[in-house]
C-alpha cells in the first residue's frame, strides 16, 4: 500500500475530483459528503509535498467518483474494527489496480491496491478457521437470511425474554441511526447497508417471510396482546449460538454500477468459520472450506 498516510475528509476527496474534472455518478458515488468545507490540509498541499502522491489522489477520486465495481468492509476482531472501502474504475485494461479509502476516524487515506492484495488481506481479516467437519451449504431466500441474522442479533441482546423477537425488532437491527458502537451481530452490516436492506424489502415481505417460516416449522409464534412474537423452533435454536462465540467477523458490501449487489458476512470463533451471504439474489448459509471462502472473495 501507500507509504504516504495523509488522512482527508472525503468531501476533500469529492472536491478535488472534481476539480480534477472527474466525472460523478451520483448514484454509485463512494464519497459520503458533498458539502465544500474548508479545510487547512488540502489534497493540493499534499501534493506539492509529495508530488508523486498525485497519482494516488487522481485515481482515488476519479474511482470514487464513477466507479464500476465498488466493496465496503468492515472487519471486527474483539473490540477493535478496520473499515475501509475500495473502488475498480471503468477501464478497457486488464488486471487494473483498486482504489482504497482506509478509515481513520472521520477521515481516511488513499491508497491503490492490486486485487489480489485485497483478496488476500480480506481472506487474513476473517479470520478463517479450517473446519474440522464436512463443507455445510444450505441455499434459502435473501430475506430469510436476513431474518436469521437479524433475529439471532436480537435473541444476543436478549430484547425479549425467552429468546423471542418481533418484527418490527428486526426490522431496527439495520438501522444504524443512533448507534453508540458496533458490539451487535448485524451493526457492521447496518452500516455497510443498512439503506439498501430495507429499501430491498418492504415490511410486507418481512411479514409474509415470517408466515412463510413458521409454516415451514423454522419458526413458532404466539400472539399477545395484539402482538405477534416470534422464536426459533427447536430444530433451529442451534442458530443464535452459533454467533455467541465469535472472535472476528468481516462484513462486505459488494456494489455494481448496474444496481446489483452482494452481501457477505463471514464469522469466526476458536474452532469454526461459518458464512452467511446474499449472492446473485439467492441466500446462501454456510460452512465452507478454504477454497470455498476464497472463491466466495473474489471479485
Amino acid at each position: 500500500m501507500n507509504s504516504v498516510k495523509i488522512t482527508f475528509y472525503d468531501s476533500q476527496i469529492f472536491e478535488y475530483g472534481i476539480k480534477s474534472g472527474f466525472f460523478i455518478n451520483e448514484s454509485t458515488c463512494l464519497l459520503k459528503e458533498y458539502q465544500d468545507f474548508y479545510h487547512e490540509d488540502s489534497i493540493d498541499a499534499a501534493i506539492e509535498a509529495y508530488p508523486n502522491y498525485k497519482l494516488i489522489a487522481d485515481y482515488t477520486s476519479g474511482s470514487f467518483l464513477n466507479p464500476h465495481k465498488s466493496i465496503k468492509v468492515f472487519s471486527k476482531l474483539g473490540k477493535d474494527f478496520l473499515k475501509f472501502r475500495a473502488a475498480l474504475p471503468f477501464s478497457t485494461e486488464r488486471d487494473i489496480p483498486f482504489a482504497l479509502i482506509i478509515d481513520a476516524g472521520e477521515k481516511g487515506y488513499m491508497s491503490i491496491e492490486k486485487e489480489h492484495k485485497i483478496i488476500e488481506m480480506l481472506f487474513e481479516l476473517s479470520g478463517y478457521k479450517m473446519n474440522p467437519s464436512q463443507p455445510i451449504f444450505l441455499e434459502i431466500s435473501p430475506l430469510e437470511l436476513i431474518i436469521i441474522l437479524s433475529a439471532s442479533d436480537v435473541v444476543l441482546q436478549n430484547r425479549y425474554e425467552g429468546d423471542w423477537f418481533t418484527k418490527e425488532s428486526i426490522m431496527n437491527v439495520f438501522d444504524i441511526s443512533g448507534a453508540e458502537n458496533f458490539d451487535s451481530l448485524c451493526s457492521p452490516l447496518a452500516y455497510l447497508c443498512g439503506d439498501y436492506i430495507l429499501k430491498q424489502f418492504t415490511e410486507a415481505d418481512f411479514t409474509d417471510i415470517l408466515k412463510a417460516m413458521c409454516d415451514a416449522e423454522i419458526l413458532e409464534c404466539d400472539e399477545i396482546e395484539n402482538q405477534i412474537f416470534y422464536c426459533f423452533s427447536f430444530d433451529y435454536k442451534f442458530i443464535p449460538a452459533i454467533f455467541s462465540s465469535t472472535s472476528q467477523s468481516l462484513s462486505i458490501f459488494r456494489y455494481l454500477n448496474t444496481g446489483e449487489a452482494d452481501l457477505i458476512h463471514i464469522i469466526s470463533n476458536l474452532s469454526e468459520t461459518w458464512c452467511f451471504s446474499i449472492i446473485n439474489n439467492k441466500g446462501i448459509f454456510e460452512k465452507p472450506n478454504e477454497q470455498r471462502l476464497k472463491e466466495l472473495l473474489n471479485f
